[in-house]
């Protein structure tokens, strides 16, 4: 904290609940090596595990609370395409917050008619609505 204390946070940071699957994703180590192991041969998944062990961010808690997107080759490589910036191999400024916050509506509403599991990556970004525009590059596209 500001005096300098370490802040122990959330109790399932730390201590593993794999029976609990509300609280699984939140355990800091466990979490990014299922992910990592669940992806392994998947390159794209760097811009979910780029991120702090212990500060993952947004775009982590989004998209990993939610076994469907998490399992979701296409929506990683969408993800990928939207948020990572290869030049400076990190995420995009803005990746988190409320941008994500929106993608998970948006993705929501998708799933009422499409099958977002067989739908390709570039055409989900191409799909997506205008107030995505500054995060789609051209040439991934």
């Amino acid at each position: 904290d500001q005096s300098g204390r370490f802040k122990v946070g959330e109790l399932s940071n730390w201590v593993l609940y794999p029976q609990n699957f509300q609280r699984e994703y939140r355990h800091y180590l466990a979490s990014i090596w299922q992910v990592f192991a669940s992806h392994k041969n998947l390159l794209e998944i760097e811009v979910l595990l780029s991120g702090e062990v212990n500060t993952p961010g947004e775009l982590w808690e989004q998209i990993v609370s939610r076994l469907e997107y998490v399992k979701n080759e296409n929506l990683i490589k969408a993800l990928h395409i939207l948020y990572w910036d290869a030049k400076s191999r990190k995420r995009k400024k803005g990746s988190g917050g409320e941008s994500v916050r929106r993608l998970d509506h948006v993705l929501k509403q998708f799933a009422r008619t499409h099958d977002l599991f067989n739908i390709r990556a570039e055409d989900l970004v191409r799909m997506l609505p205008s107030e995505f525009d500054r995060f789609k590059s051209v040439e991934n596209i």
